[in-house]
């Protein structure tokens, strides 16, 4: 059976790597273990993993009885009612009394509702809440205002937009118990295959401490598998290259020659394929992580800095030691701020008692000095190379934020954060609570001054940080997809 690579924020464990439970290497593709688990982490850890479609359910059924059967479930799925949905409910249900002047009552209903729906966004994920047409477009609001028939049409389906509409079976997840299941949450029978399935959605499962797998169908493995069987059917014995080194491969992606190939196969993909003219792994990656809303404005950018047309621009520049120094001794401050005519610091550097006192009094206006002239100041413990950090972590996307854990590096390094803390900090910038956030920006500010970082500096990196953290993606799922893509 056709394996995927193992997806999510799984492909960060070594020790999933190790068992084989992931193909992804997390040392030398740079993931990080905190972004799977870590102590402060409140959520359950997750797996998703690809099977061959046709394979799928063999799968799952060796699960169940390797297991048991009363350990295993699938996970339940509701149905929702959306607005186009409930007006519809709304327009069959609904009774008027008519006005005939006879006290007579007319039953009537609505025939046409298209004049509503016409309002109702078309496409997958695109249907719109009535309190939100309401809200956003002008033209419904006034015609559900001028109009009594509407308006009742519009509250009545107010009242059964949103409630569960049927139950199903989720696509793709699996409970696996080390006990009987029911013990733990209440179970049903699928209609369909009589197997055990949990009366709880996803998150109420997990809500109750059970651990949720993804069992997901990916048609690529198909299409590998064939490929592979086709080979040695001709005599080819090569299994798939796994050194990312093939130049072939990257030429066909440079040329947009992906029909076929796993999340390359769209117009707008090809078309970001040879902007960018990827020719290594990394590049592969971040397109997968930047053609996305959000990011994807980003894109023409990141191809400009990656072809040298445009200069890379890496966080706390000025904060990095070159090849080029000035001697950082309180002897060698005091002869550099001499020659330089700074002898209104002279005597602040004569009277610090350690480098650190130095660095916090003197050190900025040095530096800037020392920059001028194209040198900077020599490393020592008091002003750590915070600069060379963050290009050593942004280098592979050229100076931009893209992977959500580039925002957990940058803490660490930068403000003295532990992983664990930078993955709070991270679901924090996601949730947007305002009282974390002002918590998270303090916490941030002294932990960079802690490195020499100036105030200002360190501000305009975290709102830095804070807007990526609109559109920052899992690069562990990034960089298992993009195997995949590698692959086909």
């Amino acid at each position: 059976i056709r394996v995927g690579m193992g997806r999510g924020s799984g492909a960060g464990s070594l020790v999933a790597w190790s068992l084989k439970i992931t193909d992804v290497n997390p040392i030398t593709n740079g993931l990080l273990f905190e972004r799977f688990l870590n102590p402060e982490r409140v959520s359950m850890p997750d797996f998703d993993i690809d099977f061959d479609p046709d394979d799928r359910e063999r799968v799952i059924e060796y699960v169940r009885v390797r297991y048991g059967h009363e350990r295993v479930t699938m996970i339940s799925a509701f149905g929702r009612i959306l607005s186009k949905s409930a007006i519809d409910l709304a327009a069959r249900s609904i009774a008027l009394s008519g006005g005939n002047g006879t006290g007579d009552v007319q039953i009537s209903g609505f025939n046409d509702t298209s004049r509503v729906r016409s309002f109702i966004p078309e496409g997958p994920g695109a249907d719109s809440s009535l309190n939100t047409l309401i809200s956003e477009i002008p033209e419904f609001k006034a015609m559900v205002d001028e109009d009594a028939k509407i308006r009742l049409l519009i509250k009545a389906a107010m009242l059964v937009e949103g409630l569960h509409s049927h139950q199903t079976k989720h696509a793709a997840g699996v409970v696996i118990g080390g006990d009987d299941l029911y013990k733990m949450f209440p179970v049903i029978r699928d209609r369909k295959e009589m197997s055990l399935m949990s009366a709880y959605d996803m998150k109420g499962t997990e809500s109750v401490g059970a651990v949720k797998f993804d069992f997901l169908g990916l048609k690529n493995l198909s299409i590998i598998k064939l490929s592979l069987t086709l080979m040695r059917e001709a005599g080819i014995t090569e299994d798939i290259d796994m050194s990312f080194n093939d130049d072939g491969v990257y030429a066909l992606l440079r040329e947009g020659l992906t029909q076929g190939v796993f999340q390359f196969s769209s117009a707008g993909m090809v078309n970001a394929l040879q902007l960018v003219r990827p020719d290594k792994f990394a590049e592969i990656v971040a397109i997968l992580a930047l053609y996305r809303p959000g990011p994807m404005k980003y894109l023409d950018s990141f191809a400009a800095r990656k072809l040298g047309r445009e200069k890379v621009i890496y966080p706390l520049a000025r904060y990095a030691v070159s090849n080029k120094t000035v001697d950082m001794t309180k002897e060698g401050a005091i002869e550099f701020s001499r020659e330089h005519g700074l002898s209104d610091i002279i005597q602040d550097i004569e009277q610090a008692d350690t480098l650190d006192d130095l660095v916090k009094s003197s050190a900025e206006r040095l530096n800037e000095v020392a920059l001028s002239q194209g040198k900077t100041l020599r490393d020592n413990p008091s002003w750590p190379k915070v600069g060379n950090k963050m290009e050593e972590t942004m280098s592979e996307t050229y100076g931009y934020f893209i992977y959500q854990e580039q925002v957990m590096q940058v803490a660490r390094d930068a403000a003295g954060y532990t992983y664990a803390g930078a993955d709070m900090l991270r679901r924090a910038m996601g949730k947007k609570i305002r009282e974390e956030m002002a918590r998270q920006k303090s916490i941030f500010i002294e932990g960079c001054a802690n490195n020499g970082v100036s105030e200002y500096d360190a501000t305009t990196l975290f709102d830095d940080i804070e807007r990526f953290a609109d559109y920052g993606f899992n690069k562990s799922h990034a960089v298992a997809y993009a195997v995949v893509c590698y692959q086909t």
